[in-house]
Parts: C-alpha cells; sequence; structure tokens
C-alpha cells in the first residue's frame, strides 16, 4: 500500500469525510507532477492540521487524472478515521 499524505483545510476535509467530496484537486505545477508520478498510490491520508493529534483519514484513491492546469484524484472509500470526534 502506498500512501499519499495530504493536509487540509477543515472545509475540505469536512467534505471529504461527509463524501460531499470524490475529487481533490492539486494544480498542477513541477512540484505535484514529480510528486503524484513518483509512485503508484493506492491511498491517500488527509490531515486537518499538524498537531499529533489532528483529525485524520485514510481514503481509496481510484485514479490520479492529469488536466491541462490540474491534477484530479479520485477518491474512494474512507478506510479509516482517526481524531474526527475533535472537528465538534
Amino acid at each position: 500500500m502506498e500512501i499519499l499524505s495530504l493536509n487540509l483545510h477543515r472545509r475540505f476535509f469536512m467534505q471529504i469525510l461527509d463524501e460531499t467530496k470524490n475529487i481533490e484537486y492539486r494544480a498542477r505545477t513541477d512540484y505535484w507532477e514529480k510528486r503524484l508520478k513518483a509512485k503508484k498510490y493506492t491511498h491517500i491520508r488527509f490531515r486537518n492540521g499538524y498537531l499529533k493529534v489532528a483529525p485524520e483519514m485514510l481514503v481509496e484513491l481510484k485514479k490520479i487524472v492529469a488536466k491541462a492546469d490540474h491534477f484530479e484524484l479520485h477518491l474512494g472509500r474512507i478506510s479509516q478515521k482517526k481524531n474526527t470526534e475533535l472537528l465538534g
């Protein structure tokens, strides 16, 4: 299992947690080009903050689609949740 770790603002974290957002976007920059093509990721670990007890979830990554100016990370099922009760 190859896991891509990403931090998100609370709004986007909650949308994924509530399963109302199923695509995460990243700008098509050299940084993301290298990072997303370096490995064949199977999951994304989303975190909301940098604290040790920050809410996080592990989400299946179905596919990555490269568009002209951005990448689309198509999300699947949430397989793990941790500290999400802290979101209130």
